[in-house]
Order: structure tokens, then sequence, then C-alpha cells
């Protein structure tokens, strides 16, 4: 539980609620409670891509520049010629606001959101009256709900509004309070000069999405009245209002309501058939349907404290440990990855779905040079795998959008996603530095999504259905790489994303060919295309090709200090402390780098992780987040949980958000995900339990987490010892343990040098029993 005995002074103190596509940010105001309201299609701009049929002879030009080391040169070409356009906004719905007739000192107040149930709760006593609200996002009904009661009859009035950043207008509708509106059909992001940032249509022609958000109170006891602008509850004694919305969006590639979608007409519908359920049924569908998720998995590090939560947050960042924070930062990853991440809503964003700025940071979008893939790190791990299908939906979307930007500005097969996407599935390169704006491997990095998502639940027809994406996304390497002077294979032009060097003219520079990020990730890509077609007996032929290709991919290379390159030479870095640690991918969340496998490899990585911190790296909460998750895989137990303790006291605000700054939050996720790497990790068919034990974690217990293979694992340990363990397979097959302690277990066990093997059926489990 999160709680605190004040109500929210700004945004970043305000709880999070959602159900996926619709979100809420609950302040707990007492005299005025205000909700932030978001839904996950409310987006600036229009369907489109930016072809610029000027881009494949440049970058011909480009790429013989490359080739004769003339790197800068190249550079500015990319710059002034194939950098183009930005991605559009995710943008504020509005705001629910509750003003409430009170008199009398107020005492007794707490507001708090419960991961358990997905409730929030506001308490307070005023003029000897208790009041309690408690607010739901229900992914079950599709609608937000709020219900008020006072231990004294007649006791509630208060009058209930909606405003919005967006242009808009209020309306009633029977016993309903309705505001609608629309986006603007172009933004201009918030980091780059304009005139004017927010650009509309002809208000009377408008072709952008346009919104629709309805209220609808019940009371019992006093009067209710819905009125033009307003709904005005008297002297009541019970009131539940009910809320929803809804936006004419149709698709990626479709104009806003071409086939005659209403907003307004489906924000009514969800709210007809949701305010035929009293409160107990409303929340009992909630309350049943979030358990089914958020129960699967429990990590206990011992009592969480009775302090608020502000008041802990400030002890630990004093130096008072407290591990039952850990684990309330781990829980409310998953929390927060459900609640803006359901199957059939859009995927979880730079800020989830939460967002209060109408131009909002980097625009809210996607970014696929590590954001969006690090906000769907902990979906399999933490068993919300289910979360994870919203990201397949895009990339749906995103391998189509692609086909056309790499066919026609690279001459390619396949399809292209460079570092931004949108609700419209952009996937040109952005304009501005070629450092971001020029990386084509979103896609590449985004496929890999795919097989992990089957590594881990062995869904065979899931493969199937989503194999084109990851062949689709192949073709297009095998098509943009080249031969170097070595017969190596390389993409160029490459970068390694928003990092730079130093030339031999002192000049800053980011453009090279075969930077280790992008061999990383197509060793990646390629093996687990090679994967997926042995198991699902297909593309033999181009199967032998990718074997192939993987032989001709020039070797990772380590550097004079004995730090693994991040470029094909060792050049000197702008910023030796830079918060990307794009060349370590192949050690996290990668697996062709690892210590049993590698060990030269994982050393080269621990140097170049601690070059990059002697200098001030790790210093963005995601950054930090990506840091537990990388000593975590060289088995560092101790400095993993040095940036678990870092991104509490450094990286995260009053409600827990992660702070970039400002809030983003793949740091959250990436938390959670770095605490299981730390507890268990399952890479090359090899279960290893505690790879990773932090001194500060004595005693503790894990269960329900997930390992490659569908297996299920619960864990606990005492005095930083393992002392059971129990393995349960998805289906029939053979598991293979690493366990350096001596154990009973109750099924036959086979040892296999620092492993044992357990055949299990489906549904069956394995107990180990380990004496300390």
């Amino acid at each position: 539980m999160l709680w605190y005995k004040s109500p929210a002074r700004i945004w970043e103190e305000a709880l999070p609620i959602g159900n996926g596509r619709l979100g809420g940010m609950v302040h707990g105001g007492i005299i005025q409670e205000c909700i932030d309201l978001n839904d996950d299609t409310l987006w600036s701009g229009l369907p489109g891509q930016d072809i610029n049929k000027n881009v494949l002879p440049v970058l011909h030009k480009v790429q013989r520049l490359v080739d004769e080391g003339k790197n800068y040169e190249a550079q500015k070409l990319i710059e002034e010629n194939v950098l183009t356009g930005y991605s559009q906004s995710y943008l504020p719905l509005g705001r629910l606001l509750l003003t409430y007739e009170l008199s009398g000192d107020t005492k007794g107040y707490s507001r708090s959101l419960s991961l358990n149930t997905a409730v929030c709760e506001t308490r307070y006593t005023c003029g000897g009256v208790n009041y309690f609200r408690e607010v739901i996002c229900s992914y079950p009904d599709d609608v937000m709900v709020v219900h008020m009661t006072a231990d004294k009859s007649g006791s509630l009035t208060f009058t209930a509004t909606l405003d919005s950043q967006l242009r808009y207008r209020i309306a009633k509708r029977d016993n309903s309070l309705i505001m609608t509106g629309d986006c603007p059909s172009r933004m201009i992001p918030d980091y780059v000069e304009a005139d004017k940032h927010i650009l509309y249509d002809h208000k009377e022609q408008s072709r952008s999405i346009r919104f629709s958000v309805g209220i609808r109170a019940n009371v019992k006891g006093g009067s209710l009245i819905a009125e033009a602008d307003r709904i005005s509850v008297t002297a009541a004694d019970e009131v539940l209002l009910i809320l929803s919305s809804a936006t004419n969006f149709e698709g990626f590639d479709k104009m806003p309501g071409s086939s005659g979608t209403d907003p307004l007409t489906k924000c009514m519908k969800i709210l007809d058939e949701a305010a035929g359920y009293s409160w107990n049924e409303l929340l009992s569908r909630h309350k049943a349907d979030h358990a089914a998720l958020f129960d699967r998995v429990c990590l206990d590090l011992g009592p969480q404290s009775p302090q608020p939560t502000d008041k802990i947050l400030a002890a630990y960042a004093s130096g008072k440990y407290d591990p039952s924070l850990d684990s309330l930062m781990f829980a409310y990853g998953r929390y927060l990855l459900m609640a803006c991440s359901r199957p059939g809503t859009q995927a979880a964003n730079l800020q989830g779905i939460w967002n209060k700025e109408l131009t909002a940071p980097w625009s809210s979008n996607y970014t696929t040079n590590i954001n969006t893939e690090m906000n769907y790190w902990p979906a399999e791990t933490a068993n919300l795998s289910e979360c994870h299908l919203p990201l397949f939906d895009l990339l749906k979307d995103v391998s189509k959008a692609g086909s056309e930007i790499s066919r026609v500005h690279y001459g390619c097969r396949g399809f292209v996603l460079h570092h931004n996407t949108d609700l419209w599935r952009m996937t040109s390169a952005v304009s501005g530095q070629a450092r971001w704006g020029f990386w084509p491997m979103g896609g590449a990095w985004l496929s890999i999504h795919i097989m992990e998502h089957y590594r881990f639940t062995c869904d065979a027809d899931f493969l199937k259905n989503h194999y084109y994406i990851i062949r689709e996304a192949v073709l297009f390497l095998l098509d943009y790489m080249k031969p170097d002077e070595n017969r190596y294979f390389v993409t160029n032009p490459s970068t390694s994303p928003e990092n730079a060097f130093i030339d031999a003219e002192g000049r800053i520079c980011s453009i090279t060919k075969g930077s280790t990020m992008d061999l990383a990730i197509i060793r990646e890509l390629f093996e687990s295309c090679i994967e997926a077609q042995s198991i699902l007996k297909i593309d033999s032929d181009l199967s032998d090709l990718l074997a192939q290709r993987l032989c001709k991919l020039p070797p990772f290379q380590i550097g004079g200090n004995g730090q693994l390159l991040e470029w094909p030479d060792e050049y000197v870095e702008e910023e030796p402390g830079h918060r990307h640690m794009s060349h370590l991918f192949g050690l996290y969340p990668g697996s062709v780098i690892s210590p049993l496998h590698t060990p030269e490899l994982a050393e080269a990585c621990r140097k170049s992780l601690e070059q990059r911190l002697s200098n001030g790296g790790g210093h963005t909460g995601w950054s930090c987040a990506w840091l537990i998750c990388l000593y975590a895989r060289i088995g560092d137990g101790n400095n993993a949980y040095r940036f678990v303790n870092q991104l509490l006291t450094r990286s995260v605000y009053p409600n827990l958000f992660d702070a970039h700054p400002p809030f983003q939050i793949d740091g959250n996720f990436g938390f959670t995900t770095g605490i299981i790497e730390m507890l268990l990790q399952s890479h090359k068919g090899e279960l290893h339990l505690l790879p990773a034990l932090p001194d500060n974690w004595k005693n503790g217990s894990v269960t329900g987490i997930k390992a490659r293979g569908n297996y299920t694992v619960d864990i606990s340990w005492r005095e930083h010892h393992l002392v059971r363990a129990r393995i349960t397979a998805g289906q029939n097959g053979v598991c293979r343990i690493r366990i350096n302690e001596a154990f009973t277990a109750d099924k036959y066990v086979e040892r296999i040098e620092n492993s044992v093997l357990v055949k299990l059926t489906a549904n069956e489990s394995v107990n180990f029993i380990l004496s300390v």
C-alpha cells in the first residue's frame, strides 16, 4: 500500500489508477477532489507517413562517405537531408473536479492506494462527520467509479464538473454531464523552437481525433440535479459517480471517424451498461479481475513499515535501510503495468497512460531505442504475460507502416522503425541530430519481444501468428547490411543511441558503421528467427542463410582498458558518463554475452560499467534501472542493489513514479525487472536460482515469478542461503536448474556438472529443500 497523511500538492504526489485504456491521477483533496484523466487513444495528428523520395540517393552517398572514413561529412548529409518530421503527442483528456461544501476542522486525514485491490481511498473527519471516498478504474466494465459515503446522513453536498486543456464543450444529456472536444491536428515537440507548438484544424472542419467524456451520478438520500455545466448533489447519504470516455480513433491508417464512429455514442453506451450495476457489484468485478493478475506474484523482504510512504522514502534516502520499500516498489511496477497495458488497449507509452501536460516531455510518445522495450521487460518474468500483448498489436501496425519507409528510403525489403513512433505508427527517421534521429534498429529490437513471449509461454499459435513480423525485420537487415573491408557484414550508416564520439579532427560525431549495439541486436534477432523457424518447421532456406550470415558478423571488440567497445574503433567518447548503456545490449536485455558462456566478454562489460559509472553514468531513473539488470546478469548482487538503493533515493517522486527527471514510467518497469533478475535468471535453457542475491536481503521469499520454458518459480532464503524452491512446469519437458548447495528433492533428479535435470509433466512441480 502507498499511503499519505495529506492530499497531493502536485501531480507527482497523486495516485495512479487505470484499466489499460482509461487512466486517472487521484489527488485526494478535501474541499476539492481532482482526478486528472487520460485516454490511451487521445493523440494529436492524423494518419500518414513522412515519405521522402530523396532519401535513398542520399543514403548511398552517406554509405560511401562512411566507407571512406568521412564520418562527420556523412553525419552532416544525414542531418540535412534524411531526418524529417516528428512524432505526434499523447494528450491529457481533462479533469474531474468534485467541490464539496464542508464546515469545521479536518482531522484524521489519510489517502491510500492498495496495490492488492487497485482501490484508491481517501478518509477524513470534518465537523465531526467521517467521510470516505473510494475510486477505481475497472477493466471489466471499462469505467472509472467514485464511491462516496459519510457516517452521518445527509452529509454529502458537492458539485461535479469536467474541464480540459483541449478544445471542448460541456453539455447535459438526461442525467449525465458530457464533455466533447477535439485534438490538435499537429503538434511540434516542446524541445523544438517554433512559433506555435499546438495547431488545430478549423473548428467546424476538424479532421483530428474527437473525444467524449461522460459522468453520471446515483444518490441515496438528498437530491441530484444535472445542470448545463455541472452535476449538483445536495444532502446525500451515499453517492456513486461513474465516468467513461471514448474517441473516434479507428486505426493508425484510417481517418478518425471515417466509418462513422461517434465517440459520444460509444461513451454513453459504456455508461449505460456500467450504470446497471451497484457499487458492490462494480467493486467485486474490479477486484476479482485485478486479483487474477496481481496475486500471481508476491515478493516478501519483510513487513511493510507502518509509516506513510513519503516518510519511508525520506528515511530510506537518509540511510535508514528498509527492505520492505524494495518490495513495495517491485509490486508497484507490476501494478502500473496492469494499469496501463491490457489486452485490447494501446501499448504503454513514455508515461504509461498518465500525462498531465498538453506539450508533454518528448511528446509522451514511444521511444524505441530503450524506453518502450524497458516498459515490457517485466511482462514475462513478473507473470503478466497478457499485459505484453498491446506491444505486439503496436508491432503489427509498425511492421505494416514501416514497409513503405524500408522500400522508399532504404531500397530494402521488410520493415524499418527508427527511434520514435506514435498512435499513427510513424516509422521514419526523426528530425534533429543523427545521434538520436537516425537509428533504424527499433523494429529489430521490438521483434525480439515476440520470441521472448514465446520462450516464456511456449504458445506455438502465438509464434505462428507473429513470425512474419520477425521475418520482415530480418529481411530489412539482410538487405541493409553490407560487407566491410574485412568481409564482415555490418550496418552502414550506424549509430549507438544518443551517444557520440570525438573524431580525429576534434569534431562531435555519432555516425559510423557496425556499432556494437547494432551487432548485438542482429545476433539476437537472427538467432531468434532461426529458433522460430525450427519450432514452426518453416523457411529452411532463410534459416540456412541466417546461419551463414551469423558467421560473418564481426566479433565484439575489447578496448585498451579491457572495456567492451561501443563502436568498431576505440574513439574518445564525447560524454564518458552517458546515460545509455547501448553497447551492453548483448549482456542485458540480450543473452549473447554471459559470465558462464562468454566470460571474457562479460568481464569487458563489467569494465565498461565501471568506466561509465566513474564518469557519472546512471543518473536518470531508467538508466539506473538498466544498471540493476546489467549487474544482476553478471552475478554481482551487491552492485545491483547499489542501484536499487540509488533509484529509490535519487530517482523517484513521492508517489513512487520514476524520475528521469521528469517522470518516465520505464524506470518503474526496469526496477521490477531488475529485482527478478537478482532472484532468478533463465538463459540458454537453464534456470539459475538466486544468481545475484545482495547482502541487504538477508531473508526473504518470492512466489510466482516466471522462467523461460514456461516454468513458475517460488524461492525462499534465510541467512543469504537458498532453503526452499518449488518449480512448476507449464507443459511437459525437462527442466535444467543450477543449484550449488546440498539439497533433497521430492522427485528424481539427475546431476549434470553444476546443474540438475528433472523431467516434469504439465502442471507438475518439483520441490527442493536445501540444508543451510
